[in-house]
């Protein structure tokens, strides 16, 4: 189903050269709209999807939201 509002956060992880993972939380603000689709990220309208996204990564060590290390 088709969300009728805009998503107002991003979850997006990436890899450190130091093979260190970095999941960032950014919050949509005024006009400026999110690339969706955005590698490795996901979209979303409130802090409960937000935070039960991070948790179930976390937890279950999913691949969805995780980048690839630089070669």
């Amino acid at each position: 189903m088709r969300r009728l509002t805009k998503p107002r956060f991003l979850v997006r992880s990436t890899i450190r050269p130091d093979g260190a993972r970095r999941w960032h939380i950014l919050e949509r603000s005024g006009p400026i709209a999110l690339p969706y689709g955005f590698p490795f990220s996901r979209q979303f309208n409130n802090w409960p999807e937000v935070l039960h996204a991070a948790n179930y990564l976390a937890l279950n060590n999913d691949p969805y939201l995780k980048g690839k290390a630089l070669p």
